[in-house]
C-alpha cells in the first residue's frame, strides 16, 4: 500500500512537470550572467521583472552588412549622376567613353543589389527585451538598486546589457 502511494506521488510530481517558458529561459539566462558579470553576484536580488518584449530581426552582423550594401547603392546612384552630368558639360569625353563608365556603374550597382537581396533573405530571428529592477552591491560593497535593461538573442544568450543607478 506503502509502495503504491509512493508510485502515485512520484507519477503525480513528474507528470506536473511543464515545459519552461520563454520567459522561464530568459529570467534563467540572466541569473546566469549575473553570476558570471557582477561584482558580487550573491547579493543580487531581483525586485521586478518587466514583461518581456521581443522582436524579429537580422542577426546583427547582417543587418550591418545591409546598412552597408544600402549606403553604398545610394551614393553610387549619386555618383552616376554626378558623372553624367559632367559628362553631358564636358567636350573631350567620347560617346564611347561614356557608355564604358555607364556599364561599370550598373555592373557594380547589379552586383550590390544581388548581395543585398541575398542578404535579405538570410532568415531573421527573434530578439527579447527585458528590464530588471535589482539590489545589488556595487563595488565598494554599497547595496543599491540599479535597472538593467537586457537584449537575448533567439538562444537565449545575453547580446547587451545597459543599466541605470536609480
Amino acid at each position: 500500500m506503502k509502495k503504491a502511494a509512493l508510485l502515485v506521488l512520484i507519477f503525480a510530481l513528474t507528470g506536473c512537470v511543464k515545459p519552461p517558458t520563454t520567459r522561464d529561459k530568459v529570467i534563467q539566462a540572466i541569473q546566469e550572467y549575473v553570476k558570471s558579470k557582477y561584482n558580487d553576484p550573491a547579493s543580487y536580488q531581483n525586485i521586478e521583472y518587466s514583461p518581456i518584449d521581443s522582436m524579429r530581426a537580422y542577426p546583427y552582423e547582417v543587418a550591418q552588412q545591409i546598412i552597408e550594401l544600402e549606403k553604398q547603392i545610394v551614393l553610387e546612384h549619386r555618383k552616376d549622376s554626378v558623372i553624367s552630368s559632367i559628362y553631358d558639360i564636358e567636350p573631350g569625353v567620347t560617346e564611347a567613353e561614356k557608355k564604358e563608365e555607364k556599364q561599370k556603374v550598373i555592373t557594380n550597382n547589379l552586383e550590390r543589389v544581388d548581395k543585398l537581396a541575398s542578404l535579405k533573405a538570410t532568415p531573421q530571428i527573434t530578439y527579447y527585451l527585458i528590464v530588471d529592477k535589482n539590489r545589488t552591491k556595487n563595488k565598494f560593497g554599497a547595496l543599491e538598486v540599479i535597472t538593467v535593461k537586457y537584449i537575448l538573442d533567439n538562444t537565449f544568450k545575453v547580446m547587451e546589457s545597459t543599466y541605470e543607478g536609480n
